[in-house]
């Protein structure tokens, strides 16, 4: 049915911003709580569908900073040469206040927003991995 979803929008949509968090079933499970498998089965249904799509990657420290999800990353570009590119998105801590307001404990309050200097090795270390399209 989602899948349906994504292709009954298409003619209606000019750029799909797809998020991928974690390319580790197994991490995606732990950190969101589901299965990865239906987010990449929609991303390949649109990518074959003709979607223009942006593959969007926050990036948390300790989490998905590694270099296997980078490799990963890179990997599922090179799958999908056709993506409009790969938008790095470096953590921040902004959400924080918004979390309490909810109601709910922050359990990313260990980790502070990313320094310029972060973000350039993040993308640095996405392009040595062959991902060329990946921008901040």
């Amino acid at each position: 049915a989602a899948r349906q979803n994504f292709l009954d929008i298409l003619p209606l949509t000019g750029l799909f911003l797809f998020d991928i968090k974690l390319l580790s079933a197994e991490l995606h499970r732990k950190y969101t709580g589901v299965d990865n498998g239906v987010i990449l089965n929609n991303l390949d249904a649109l990518y074959r569908a003709g979607a223009k799509i942006l593959l969007r990657c926050p990036i948390i420290p300790g989490i998905n900073d590694t270099e296997e999800h980078i490799r990963a990353v890179a990997e599922l570009a090179e799958k999908y040469p056709a993506i409009q590119g790969v938008q790095i998105m470096p953590y921040h801590d902004m959400g924080a206040g918004k979390w309490k307001e909810l109601g709910y404990s922050y359990t990313l309050q260990h980790l502070k927003t990313m320094e310029e200097t972060e973000k350039r090795s993040i993308l640095q270390r996405f392009q040595q991995a062959g991902c060329l399209n990946a921008m901040l």
